[in-house]
């Protein structure tokens, strides 16, 4: 469960997790410090982190080093009207071929529950 907790700063929320705690904030443009991730920012570290964790696990199941993942996503809400198009690239720093590489991370792009769950269809419920 995620809690957002609002703070004396104008859009600055505390964001607790089971495990962790982050802070969040809209740009000074927007009315904002600045001082935090913003939202969509935190939607697509989500991905990225997820994306980059499954690589990491195909590459240990089948026992091959690598030095880092890297996965890097960005998202334009513009060129769709009501749609988000998520444009992500990913690395693995390792001595194995390129076309190896690029299996791995085809492969984790598709086991990726995030990713998953975003292009899935996604309903929310309202606890009362």
């Amino acid at each position: 469960m995620i809690t957002a907790v609002s703070r004396e700063n104008r859009y600055k929320t505390d964001i607790m997790g089971e495990s962790a705690a982050i802070t969040m904030d809209m740009p000074v443009a927007s009315g904002g410090s600045g001082e935090g991730l913003v939202p969509f920012e935190l939607l697509l570290s989500g991905f990225a982190a997820c994306l980059n964790i499954t690589v990491r696990m195909l590459l240990d199941k089948k026992g091959v080093p690598y030095r880092q993942v890297k996965v890097t996503a960005d998202e334009d809400r513009n060129k769709k009207p009501g749609a988000m198009i998520i444009s992500w690239q990913a690395e693995i720093d390792g001595d194995i071929p390129e076309e190896e590489k690029q299996k791995y991370i085809a492969r984790a792009f598709e086991k990726c529950p995030v990713h998953n769950a975003l292009a899935g269809n996604i309903e929310f419920a309202r606890d009362n």
